[in-house]
């Protein structure tokens, strides 16, 4: 597919705490995402452009599935939110501290 500057994408980004639907996946085009990252996204949200809604939608649902079993996971054990450089917690990070500390592995450095 080729895209152009009016080509419709759709961006998946990292959810933080209080992200709705619409703030991870969201529908822009190439000058749209530039305007994005003049506001204020950066690499470290992760963000991710498709072509097609579908795979977009897919994608966001996901990530939100994720962030929403590392936070419950975080409150059962008690464990402190941990930032990444952006400041937002760093979901993959939880998922794998709190599945190795499960299954009695060692845990990432």
């Amino acid at each position: 597919m080729r895209i152009d500057p009016k080509t419709p994408i759709w961006v998946v980004t990292d959810p933080g705490p209080d992200s709705t639907f619409a703030d991870v996946c969201f529908e822009t085009t190439l000058d749209g995402l530039r305007l994005q990252f003049a506001g204020g996204l950066t690499m470290d949200d992760r963000p991710v452009a498709f072509t097609t809604e579908n795979e977009a939608r897919e994608e966001a649902r996901n990530r939100l599935l994720v962030w929403r079993v590392a936070s419950q996971i975080r409150l059962q054990r008690a464990v402190p939110e941990l930032a990444s450089p952006g400041g937002r917690a760093t979901t993959r990070t939880l998922v794998c501290c709190s599945l190795s500390s499960s299954w009695g592995l060692a845990q990432p450095k």
